[in-house]
């Protein structure tokens, strides 16, 4: 009953639920094995979304966790975009599913969300964002473009900090890619440390070995958090 873009329709998640084991082997890690009468239904349904694992759609319910591992094709520009990956020491495999259910209004189609990752279209911020996971690398990264996509970014950052909030001893780097510059990602808390003793300027090594300055009030200015900007 589970299509392989993600979505039950409400017809087959009254069948689903019907079976011994909630959702079958696609999400029994999920609950128990328990059976469960009509009234409990609903209940488990609205459960899934009160823990951000799924989302309402037209013509039924959406759960990330069980979308296509397969990256659909899709054209983002990454000219004068924001790059920044967050690194992990663990990678829990829920982050970017609460993420997708989370922000799920501001997919930008249908078909470009999957597994591990979505692109996402602000009409507030007049700006696009590309969110991708790599669990090998144990990376999240965001690629954000368009008008406004510094606010955009603070809003999507935002997102992921209250995320990573709701684990223990979960604390990812925050990595900034230097897009006009062919050097190694800068760590956030780094520039910040470099801010407070007064640095004007970050010097990167680039890969050819030079190294060129740049000001880290605006490299900063591009990624700050909004816990960072009520300081």
């Amino acid at each position: 009953p589970i299509s392989n873009n993600g979505v039950l329709e409400m017809s087959k998640v009254e069948e689903v639920l019907n079976k011994e084991k909630f959702l079958d082997k696609e999400y029994d890690t999920l609950l128990d094995e328990f059976q469960y009468c009509p009234s409990e239904r609903s209940f488990i349904v609205s459960l899934l979304k009160e823990f951000k694992l799924a989302f309402s759609l037209d013509n039924g319910v959406l759960i990330p966790d069980l979308l296509d591992v397969q990256e659909p094709d899709y054209d983002f520009d990454k000219t004068d975009c924001i790059e920044i990956f967050f690194k992990y020491d663990f990678l829990p495999s829920s982050i970017i599913p609460q993420f997708i259910v989370i922000k799920n209004n501001d997919i930008k189609e249908k078909n470009l969300v999957w597994k591990s990752g979505v692109y996402l279209k602000s009409k507030d911020f007049n700006s696009e964002a590309l969110v991708i996971s790599d669990y090998e690398d144990k990376i999240i990264k965001i690629l954000v473009n368009g008008k406004n996509k510094r606010e955009y970014l603070i809003i999507l950052r935002d997102v992921f900090n209250k995320i990573h909030k709701t684990f223990e001893n979960i604390n990812p780097e925050l990595f900034l890619v230097i897009q006009r510059l062919d050097a190694k990602p800068v760590n956030y808390e780094y520039l910040k440390q470099l801010e407070e003793e007064g640095e004007k300027y970050y010097r990167p090594h680039m890969n050819d070995g030079q190294m060129q300055k740049q000001e880290i009030k605006i490299l900063l200015g591009d990624i700050r958090s909004k816990e960072d900007i009520e300081k």
